[in-house]
């Protein structure tokens, strides 16, 4: 019997070969193989169009959040406030405004919550370290909690939480008559004595 050339079948071969360019050993060459692939192919690329979306609002987040503890404020009370500041930008414009554009951020920041930037008259309240760390000065007015302890950044009393950095905390870091050694232990300033 001889071999019926059917030109459907033969195009869908081919378009699936094509596909399949680029893969390896005979997934690119032998049609059903190839078909599997693709197949498995087109299923990823679905999901992961989804993911990625994700995956950048994730991004986007992040940065605002980097962003606004920058400027003493959680990325929640950030949002609470520009969504009662009727501003309505997405993460999106958000993530890249605080990144290429650190002014305007700062504007939006006041818009939404003006209390929480720090005012220039506070500026000589703060003193380096010598490892260069802000601190809050001893004889400016701290808020501390009911047990006595200063209260966090965030001003909610919770304390700190993992992974939090040494400038959240004045009262670890050494004070100014203070120096530590390569241990890391503290020990007074000869000068202070």
């Amino acid at each position: 019997m001889s071999r019926v050339k059917n030109l459907a079948t033969g195009k869908r071969r081919k378009k699936v070969l094509k596909q399949a360019k680029g893969y390896w050993g005979r997934k690119s060459k032998l049609y059903k193989t190839a078909n599997e692939t693709v197949l498995r192919a087109l299923q990823y690329a679905y999901r992961d169009r989804k993911v990625n979306k994700r995956n950048f609002r994730s991004l986007w987040i992040t940065r605002i959040n980097a962003a606004c503890h920058t400027r003493n404020i959680s990325y929640s009370k950030f949002i609470a406030g520009i969504k009662k500041a009727n501003i309505t930008l997405n993460r999106k414009i958000l993530a890249y405004i605080a990144m290429e554009d650190p002014e305007s951020f700062n504007s939006i920041v006041e818009e939404a919550h003006p209390e929480k930037l720090p005012s220039p008259s506070h500026e000589g309240d703060q003193e380096t370290t010598p490892g260069g760390a802000l601190r809050s000065h001893p004889d400016a007015d701290q808020e501390t909690t009911p047990g006595g302890a200063p209260r966090s950044p965030s001003g909610d009393g919770s304390g700190c939480i993992s992974g939090c950095r040494s400038r959240d905390h004045p009262e670890k870091l050494p004070r100014i008559d203070q120096e530590t050694t390569p241990g890391g232990a503290l020990r007074s300033h000869p000068k202070a004595e």
